[in-house]
């Protein structure tokens, strides 16, 4: 009798933490698919494991074409270097993650502009198991911080330009003042 209550209680238990499980899994995914951000898995080789279709669309491509592509495949020339000098930190214990404006490659050729995050997932004993990349689209503001730089030269230039010319006129009129 006792064993078949510790069987049956065995058997509800297993249930109950299977369902918690599915539960788990079901969040995940909602909150990975519905993302407003790009979010890619990586393993330690740096090829993307599992992407969202938010990352995808950032990149110009189908989920599916990025799964075994690595992230510095698809970085940006100029900033590949500083993108492996964190990941070299991340991987010597030496930060939990890393944030970095950066810039990703698409698959059309254009420059996309990037705040990255990253975070080396390790198991129970600390040895690193994946990588796990928020990825937000900065592009718009990068292009108006650009803008707005650009502006503030030609407004400069303007007034070096006409305290320059009203100089010139204004020297008579200032010596007949004298």
């Amino acid at each position: 009798m006792d064993l078949e209550r510790t069987t049956e209680e065995l058997r509800k238990q297993r249930e109950s933490l299977e369902a918690a499980l599915r539960l788990s899994e079901e969040r995940f995914r909602a909150t990975f698919n519905q993302a407003v951000v790009g979010i890619a898995i990586a393993g330690l080789d740096l090829r993307f494991i599992e992407v969202n279709e938010k990352f995808a669309s950032i990149l110009g491509y189908a989920a599916h074409e990025l799964r075994g592509l690595t992230f510095t495949e698809l970085t940006h020339p100029q900033d590949l270097a500083e993108t492996q000098r964190e990941l070299q930190k991340l991987l010597a214990g030496e930060i939990p993650h890393y944030a970095l404006e950066k810039r990703y490659v698409r698959k059309d050729g254009a420059v996309v502009w990037s705040a990255t995050t990253v975070t080396l997932l390790r198991d129970s004993e600390g040895n690193p198991i994946e990588f796990v990349g928020i990825i937000e689209d900065i592009t718009g503001r990068k292009v108006m911080d650009e803008s707005l730089r650009d502006s503030d030269r030609r407004k400069d230039e303007f007034l070096a330009t006409l305290a320059h010319e009203l100089r010139n006129p204004l020297a008579p009129i200032r010596q007949a003042a004298q």
